[in-house]
């Protein structure tokens, strides 16, 4: 069933995956010469320069997992990663701060910043060294224009002074994404972005890291459960089945009614979008 539809080959590559592989316990090579326990097992993937990626499957299928060794906080233990055609284990972590920012599907904050406090953590890799800036007090004029702008885009420059413990879910993964994006990354990578958001700020998110994609050319890995929200905002889709690569490619090659029914294990129906003519999967 694996379909795969990789970035043309004159397009610059942000990202290449060869036969990665990942355990988070023990694993073992199978009679049949599967790999067994496995979290992701032999992925192969590009990610385009300046694309957004769509990461589906079911739950426990491997794509937080992916998204993690994809952002270092996980080593492939098989398999190599690539950054901009770099060893991804080359790079130094603030180097890789710079370029890279992820944002984590459920996050907490321990003491009572502020939303402004926090996401001029953000810009924390851009940091001068072996000077006098370093720790809170260290901000620059375009480090407070970079949290200012990162805010507005998120709709929470009005929360700038309340503490982040103070504020709903919603508020609070907003300000999570407000200091990824002012870290000002080349890559972005999403775990569920929307997870906690009402339906207005999905679409808002969606419609901000399109713009930021097309307008700048960030390159955005997003991880989703809403395969209509990926259909509708994503280039392609990687969709993972058991750990495996089950497809790779365009929306419309991926959310096929044989192929969703059989990695989903449910009927549904698939359609197209009226307006956007892009697929649309519904329960029958």
């Amino acid at each position: 069933m694996t379909a795969v539809v990789q970035p043309q080959r004159d397009a610059a590559v942000a990202y290449r995956a060869e036969r990665v592989a990942f355990s988070y316990g023990p694993r073992r090579q199978s009679t049949e010469g599967g790999m067994e326990g496995w979290a992701l097992r032999g992925v192969s993937c590009d990610v385009g320069e300046g694309e957004i990626l769509g990461i589906i499957g079911p739950n426990g299928s491997g794509k937080s997992t992916l998204l993690k060794l994809l952002g270092a906080l996980l080593l492939p233990q098989q398999g190599t990663i690539r950054l901009q055609e770099r060893p991804l284990d080359s790079f130094s972590r603030q180097e890789l701060a710079r370029i890279v920012a992820y944002v984590p599907q459920q996050s907490s904050v321990i003491f009572p910043f502020t939303l402004a406090e926090f996401v001029l953590m953000g810009r924390f890799p851009h940091r001068r060294t072996g000077g006098v800036l370093g720790g809170f007090g260290w901000e620059t004029a375009e480090d407070l224009r970079a949290a200012g702008q990162a805010m507005e885009a998120m709709e929470i420059l009005h929360l700038a002074d309340r503490a982040i413990s103070d504020v709903s879910g919603g508020e609070r993964q907003r300000a999570f994404i407000a200091c990824a994006l002012a870290q000002a990354p080349r890559v972005l990578l999403l775990d569920e972005p929307t997870v906690f958001l009402d339906l207005r700020h999905q679409v808002d998110i969606c419609a901000i890291m399109r713009r930021l994609n097309r307008e700048q050319g960030l390159t955005v890995v997003w991880v989703s459960h809403d395969l209509n929200l990926a259909s509708q905002y994503c280039d392609r889709l990687l969709l993972l089945q058991d750990g495996a690569l089950a497809r790779l490619g365009a929306p419309s090659a991926v959310l096929q009614p044989e192929v969703i029914e059989s990695v989903y294990r449910c009927p549904v129906l698939v359609d197209r979008h009226p307006a956007s003519g892009v697929p649309r999967v519904t329960l029958p």
